[in-house]
């Protein structure tokens, strides 16, 4: 199906259009500007409601779903006149509007945009959804805190998380149903009780909603539409006020990767399906402390998870080091890369990021900001690990907890990922300031391989054993900065542990996942679930078999290639390939290096520059 979603590069829209093309649809986005973390396979259309393009947009679509505000203050409103152009471009189009009404919000207004889309040609659906909580920053969310904060009453508040508010959409776009359905979390708390879930955690800053308590009838959900939310209403409060105040890393979304034609163009004609493209301004990648760590070719699910938070950290360490403009861009999305899926790291990139680094005054400039991270990053890492529970018994959860718990830890991981990619180039810029060449003592090199030899970063491997986090006291230096950077390093030691540790369990929510589809015969076997991406997991496809055959069938074709060893914008397989290693239950048997070593490799080409000292 084709579906049409405005509003497609706000928090919600990304999360939703990503859900939406997890499951098979060709995704449509209308936004007034591009987003840098949309999914690269929606096509994003960049305009005003108003413009007389909407009509071409929409031309085709089966249905279309309407994110963007209607208040005037929300984050790329574009108001009613907005909903009235998409309501006659959708029903000239005839397809189905889907429209998001917030219940909590001015019912005169709110109810005017009803009757607008209820009263339209179009076939429509009202989706009125409680006060909406989520762990990514977004307008609504911001307002439903600020509303919970100055609440004064004992009336329990209906809330809604925003994964069930996409999963419903993802359901709603299959259905042919019209009419309103009101969409809330189970269980719903007063005040009192949410601000006690909630915590210290803040966000911006925002009106209250009009309606504390508006009445929501949600008996429809499981009578006509078997909708299950996985969130209930207290835990929605607590995964809302889950990240620690201040921690801004927390929210680290990656960037998505760039498409050939936008940004680069395809680096080989034996290319694999999740392979990065190539800007010629950074053309040159080697395996340099690479192939260790990460041998490839790795599965679709390990290509999305993994290195979606290794997108995250690239992302976090650019803002440390004050990178701008297209060499920002370019070390966030391939600072490290991926060729026959394998991991690369961007040498030409590199090179510049440790010549901008080391000009003169810039390292200066940075290291008060590095102090700055410092002095806060062992507690983010001890509150980040502190979420570390026991192991859930999966088989016990219903699709609906599984599905949602599956996109937290995927959540989770990226949060990893950042904090030590933040830890690593603060350590680094302080290590740099104390004495030349990059810190090597016994303690922080202790911290780096708190696991050395039980993590593995591939998802399909089977389970590992739980990893101690290994507990490192600095000793005492002349200098204070090399104290801080030795401090840095033990927390993002913590960081790493807990990273491991919800990799573990996102394992063993995949290897259920797929015992599920596979008895439904939505898979031939559990296995094929880590051929798909973590959204194809959750909403899986039509043609999920078809996906899994292609993708394997591909995966075969690159364990075969012998990969070169340097890449210069372009590349292809040398002769005499070595032979594919031994396997278990069709899945490499070859236990991967720690993160945190990778990551030291990785970032070792501008590590030890003259940026850091050398």
């Amino acid at each position: 199906m084709k579906i049409v979603i405005t509003g497609a590069t706000s928090a919600l829209g990304r999360a939703a259009a990503t859900q939406l093309s997890g499951a098979g649809h060709r995704v449509t986005g209308v936004a007034q500007q591009p987003h840098p973390c949309l999914d690269p396979g929606v096509d994003l259309t960049c305009m005003p409601l108003d413009s007389p393009a909407l009509r071409d947009v929409v031309a085709g679509a089966d249905a279309v779903i309407h994110l963007a505000p209607v208040e005037p203050g929300g984050e790329h409103s574009e108001g009613l006149i907005g909903l009235l152009r998409v309501a006659d471009a959708t029903a000239r189009a005839g397809a189905r509007l889907l429209f998001v009404s917030q219940a909590a919000g001015d019912p005169l207004l709110y109810g005017r945009a009803e009757e607008l889309v209820s009263s339209s040609w179009a076939p429509s659906l009202v989706i009125r959804c409680a006060a909406l909580l989520g762990r990514r920053p977004d307008w609504a969310v911001s307002r439903t805190v600020a509303t919970v904060r100055g609440a004064r009453c004992a009336t329990p508040i209906p809330v809604l998380h925003i994964d069930d508010l996409c999963r419903f959409l993802v359901r709603s776009v299959g259905s042919h149903r019209t009419g309103t359905v009101d969409l809330a979390a189970p269980a719903p708390l007063p005040a009192s009780s949410a601000r006690r879930w909630l915590g210290r955690v803040k966000v911006r800053r925002a009106p209250a909603w009009t309606l504390v308590a508006p009445a929501m009838d949600v008996a429809a959900l499981q009578r006509d539409w078997e909708f299950t939310c996985g969130w209930t209403a207290a835990d929605a409060w607590f995964d809302a006020g889950r990240l620690p105040a201040g921690d801004r890393w927390g929210h680290a979304e990656p960037l998505a990767r760039a498409r050939a034609g936008i940004g680069g163009h395809a680096a080989s004609a034996a290319a694999g399906e999740f392979d990065d493209v190539i800007d010629p301004r950074f053309a040159v990648f080697d395996t340099r402390g690479s192939t260790d760590a990460l041998p490839g070719p790795l599965t679709p699910m390990s290509l999305d998870v993994q290195f979606g938070a290794l997108r995250a950290a690239q992302r976090a360490t650019g803002e440390i080091l004050g990178l701008r403009g297209d060499l920002a861009e370019e070390w966030q999305r391939r600072g490290t890369a991926v060729f026959g899926h394998r991991l690369f790291t961007g040498r030409t990139v590199s090179e510049e990021v440790a010549a901008a680094i080391g000009r003169t005054g810039q390292r200066a400039a940075l290291l008060p900001r590095a102090v700055a991270v410092a002095r806060d990053h062992h507690r983010w890492c001890a509150a980040y690990a502190a979420q570390c529970g026991q192991h859930p018994r999966w088989a016990g959860e219903s699709d609906a907890v599984l599905d949602t718990r599956m996109l937290l830890l995927r959540d989770q991981i990226q949060h990893g990922w950042a904090l030590a990619g933040v830890g690593a180039a603060v350590e680094g810029l302080l290590a740099g300031a104390g004495r030349p060449g990059p810190p090597a003592t016994a303690e922080i090199t202790a911290a780096r391989q708190w696991a050395d030899g039980t993590a593995t970063l591939e998802l399909a491997n089977p389970l590992v054993a739980e990893v101690a986090v290994a507990k490192v006291v600095p000793s005492v230096r002349a200098s204070r900065s090399f104290r801080m950077a030795e401090a840095v390093g033990a927390s993002r030691g913590v960081a790493w542990g807990a990273a491991v540790f919800f990799t573990n369990e996102l394992r063993g929510a995949l290897c259920e996942k797929g015992s599920r589809l596979a008895a439904r015969r939505m898979l031939a076997s559990a296995d094929d679930v880590f051929y798909l991406t973590l959204a194809e997991a959750v909403t899986p496809p039509a043609d999920a078999r078809l996906r899994v055959a292609r993708r394997r069938a591909e995966r075969e074709r690159l364990q075969a290639l012998n990969m070169p060893d340097v890449i210069d914008g372009w590349w292809s397989p040398l002769p005499d390939a070595a032979p594919a290693p031994a396997s278990v239950a069709g899945e490499p048997n070859r236990m991967l290096e720690p993160a945190a070593v990778a990551l030291r490799r990785v970032s070792s080409m501008w590590r030890d520059r003259a940026a850091f000292g050398t």
